[in-house]
């Protein structure tokens, strides 16, 4: 049972840095960069680079998910109530803060698969926007995660 929890912890951990790093990638180096390459070469660029991003984003996104579930079932217990200490309260918002990330990728892939709104040729569905919202979350959720082994 060790063996499968560390292998878990294992994936679950990479999965989070590429699932932030695209996040941080995106806010933070691909964006200042539009007004040094020009509006059509950056928008190749972004059209680029999302494509190869897209190919293992929805399913990093997946295993991410999945291994948190399975990581989050080692330490939930509901015998002293739903929330008898710090830690599992942590857990919860914790988890509660990941599925709602979830949510909105999921609602961005929907909405542009479902009624092509925006940029068809685009092949990120996730709009601008969103990544602030998905990127914050995901700092709130790190942060947790180390506050809920020493409090």
């Amino acid at each position: 049972m060790e063996l499968l929890y560390k292998t878990t912890l294992i994936a679950h951990l990479f999965c989070a840095m590429l699932f932030m790093g695209w996040g941080f990638a995106k806010l933070f180096v691909i964006a200042p960069i539009n007004s040094t390459f020009g509006k059509d070469n950056f928008a190749n660029l972004q059209k680029e680079l999302s494509k190869r991003v897209w190919k293992i984003y929805p399913a990093n996104m997946m295993v991410l998910i999945l291994t948190g579930t399975i990581l989050s079932t080692q330490y939930l217990t509901f015998e002293n109530g739903i929330f008898p200490n710090n830690f599992q309260t942590m857990l919860i918002l914790k988890g509660l803060l990941a599925y709602g990330i979830g949510i909105k990728v999921v609602l961005s892939i929907t909405k542009r698969l479902l009624f092509k709104i925006k940029n068809s040729q685009d092949p990120n569905p996730v709009e601008s926007s969103s990544y602030y919202y998905i990127f914050t979350l995901g700092v709130i959720i790190v942060l947790l995660a180390k506050l809920m082994f020493l409090v």
